[in-house]
């Protein structure tokens, strides 16, 4: 049961990241162009849109954990955190990706090393979603 909870739950990451990376955050330039401007609303903006997101994706699994706990768990608490925390990984992974390849120069359409950091940016945003769905699914296994 827990493999089936895992797998939906990270396609379930996959899809809302696919989405709010590539097809909202396309369509508000604002977003993608200020992202490497520490404390402008596109970046903040944009990563809230990804906490939204988590808590659309995490919303629907909250009564299943209540109800398959033994012993009371704050899943509340956990989600708030998780929130928090997609909300600060996702922001600091763009802005520092924007920051260093701004400071190198490099662009997509002048150097590979741009594509190196997309590529660095998007495994960090799958591994948080990973981490996401390894913590929540070993806690309810522990309780």
């Amino acid at each position: 049961m827990a493999w089936e909870l895992a797998m939906t739950m990270l396609l379930g990451f996959l899809v809302k990241h696919t989405l709010m990376d590539f097809f909202v955050q396309n369509r508000f330039p604002w977003m993608w162009m200020n992202k490497g401007r520490f404390g402008h609303p596109g970046g903040i903006v944009h990563s809230l849109t990804h906490t939204i997101g988590t808590l659309v994706v995490l919303w629907p699994f909250i009564k299943f954990f209540e109800q398959s706990s033994v012993d009371f768990f704050p899943w509340d608490e956990l989600l708030a955190l998780t929130l928090m925390f997609e909300f600060l990984v996702h922001y600091f992974t763009d802005l520092f990706k924007m920051k260093i390849c701004a400071w190198r120069g490099w662009a997509c359409n002048t150097s590979p090393r741009f594509w190196d950091m997309v590529g660095l940016d998007q495994l960090i945003h799958l591994l948080t979603y990973w981490f996401i769905v390894y913590m929540w699914i070993g806690i309810s296994v522990a309780v």
